[in-house]
């Protein structure tokens, strides 16, 4: 077995910060609990300030990467379009749908 087909782990600790301006914690100090290489991308476990770890891409973590990203002024995908994508890829994913939250009401639906 070779790291290329099996996913590995690193424990380490530091600090970081979350440099990706739409994430919900950004701007926060976070500490890095362990990497994760994935097949596709690298992520890293973080700890954020009320002890919750959940895992983020790398990038994120990035001030270089992250100063890279501009907003559009107009979206390039539709809703509609993004709708039809978790219609495919949700079945695939074996992952529940989640719960319609008020605010998402069908007044709300594009």
């Amino acid at each position: 077995m070779n790291g290329a087909t099996h996913p590995h782990t690193a424990h380490e600790s530091s600090a970081a910060t979350i440099h990706y301006r739409h994430h919900p914690f950004h701007g926060e100090s976070v500490a890095i609990v362990r990497r994760l290489r994935r097949y596709t991308a690298d992520c890293v476990v973080i700890t954020l300030a009320d002890d919750v770890q959940v895992a983020v891409p790398t990038w994120m973590l990035d001030p270089l990467a992250c100063a890279q990203l501009v907003d559009e002024a107009r979206p390039r995908i539709s809703v509609s379009a993004l709708r039809d994508l978790r219609a495919l890829v949700e079945p695939a994913t074996g992952r529940c749908r989640p719960r319609e939250q008020p605010w998402q009401g069908p007044s709300h639906r594009r």
